[in-house]
């Protein structure tokens, strides 16, 4: 009998974060071992324990409070079960992409969807009126932009007002809407031939696409609501296809003897470009780290390396030549940015940054820019280059990424489930800076260049 208690009482010690939660509510004995925690309605939450061979189910009566962390924790562990419907719930198509782990949160997030969301819809709203309807009576245009926000605000609150909100609701109607608003946007231009009557219609197109991608995106939310860091990891892919689809036309054009039907040809090829990369990458991140939890800093977190290597490949072309041509600015920018989004591919999933956390350090990396163009106008250089210019907010935005960084080094959420990105020939890592990399034994730091493990 010694061995089984044994194996008992150890995996007491794995869960021993939702045990622990757990022992304010509940007796448990060394010999349960938790099965299941799962949501019963408002309130309540059933336990699935197994002792001896034995289940049982416990019913148990919480705060919303106590709720939601045990929840969590269930999650953290493994221990999440689905939610059990009530006979009221059970009618309501609604209740079905409910999340539990984060109802707590729903208030926050419908309050940041309203204001996001709002300001967005106002401005498409503003730009169908100046570039589509480009009233003649200033009275009449000025009236239409000042109902504009009120009338976004009212339709985004109506919408979100009785749907479940959880984090990955947020992040999929902000992800989608501006995808299909974009796309409809600078695609109807492309194919309209880029005519001022082009114009004009892609601002109807857009608005009317708006609303589509709004759902589309709430709907692709529902399907990940206890993964909502997917949905970001999602979003940055599916940009970063738009940005390499849009601008490698641009890249590879001979712009040194383009007619203006040349230069209107190669922009729509770069307006189906970014159409095609955005759904080509929106796939390829389904299907990277199927079956993972993905931190919900991971996304964020590539597109701001992203950003860091555009610029500074831009301020490598600018740096290597006197006259660098468009192609070259554009290729090294492209080039920089693919490179910094597969270096934030390969170091940040294991590295498990929380929303928060990406949020910071993508502040610090604005700031860390700004700074810089404040010490380029402090120093008042005679006759600056291009380069010299740039280099200023590029070396800024790294200091700022890298203090930011170091200082929110405990803001990692806790692993799920072991991340495996092996491919053909192992493990592949790239790094287009000096990163420092949080790992058990300290903090590591990576160099520029890449690391292939065949292990």
């Amino acid at each position: 009998m010694k061995i089984p208690l044994l194996i008992s009482l150890a995996a007491g010690f794995v869960q021993a974060g939702l045990r622990e939660d757990l022992s304010a509510i509940v007796d448990l004995t060394p010999t349960d071992t938790i099965v299941t925690l799962r949501s019963a309605g408002e309130g309540k939450l059933e336990l699935e324990t197994r002792s001896k061979g034995n289940s049982s189910t416990k019913p148990l009566s919480v705060s919303s409070t106590t709720k939601n962390k045990l929840l969590e924790s269930a999650r953290k562990e493994g221990k999440l079960g689905s939610e059990v419907m009530t006979p009221a719930a059970a009618n309501s198509s609604e209740s079905q992409v409910r999340g539990e782990v984060s109802d707590g949160n729903e208030a926050t997030n419908r309050t940041s969807f309203n204001r996001i969301q709002g300001s967005f819809g106002a401005g498409a709203i503003y730009w169908a009126v100046a570039v589509g309807a480009q009233p003649k009576s200033s009275s009449v245009a000025i009236g239409t932009i000042l109902l504009g926000y009120p009338v976004s605000y009212l339709g985004h609150y109506l919408y979100s007002m009785d749907r479940p909100w959880t984090d990955a609701h947020l992040n999929g109607t902000v992800y989608l809407s501006s995808e299909f608003y974009f796309d409809a946007l600078y695609g109807t231009m492309a194919l309209g031939g880029f005519t001022p009557g082009s114009f004009q219609a892609s601002s109807f197109v857009a608005l009317a696409a708006y609303p589509v991608g709004l759902h589309l995106g709430y709907l692709f939310g529902g399907k990940y609501i206890d993964n909502p860091g997917r949905v970001s990891f999602v979003s940055s892919l599916s940009s970063q296809g738009m940005v390499v689809g849009g601008v490698l036309p641009i890249c590879l054009a001979d712009w040194g003897n383009k007619s203006e039907s040349g230069a209107k040809t190669t922009f729509t090829i770069s307006a189906l470009g970014m159409i095609g990369g955005g759904i080509g990458g929106h796939f390829l991140a389904q299907n990277l780290m199927g079956g993972q939890h993905i931190a919900g800093g991971v996304g964020p977190g590539i597109s701001t390396i992203a950003t860091l290597g555009a610029m500074t490949g831009v301020e490598l072309s600018l740096a290597g030549s006197s006259d660098p041509s468009v192609n070259s600015v554009f290729t090294m920018g492209l080039l920089g940015n693919t490179l910094g989004a597969v270096a934030g591919y390969a170091l940040l999933p294991d590295r498990r940054d929380s929303k928060e956390r990406s949020t910071y350090i993508d502040v610090g990396m604005g700031l860390g820019a700004l700074g810089g163009i404040g010490l380029f106008f402090l120093g008042q250089p005679n006759e600056p280059t291009p380069a010299g210019v740039l280099a200023y907010p590029t070396i800024g935005a790294w200091v700022g990424y890298g203090v930011t960084t170091l200082l929110t080094s405990q803001l990692v959420e806790k692993p799920v489930l072991a991340s495996s990105k092996k491919g053909l020939v192992g493990n592949v890592s790239f790094a287009t800076g000096v990163l420092p990399v949080p790992t058990d034994r300290g903090t590591r730091w990576t160099w520029p260049g890449m690391t292939v493990s065949l292990r």
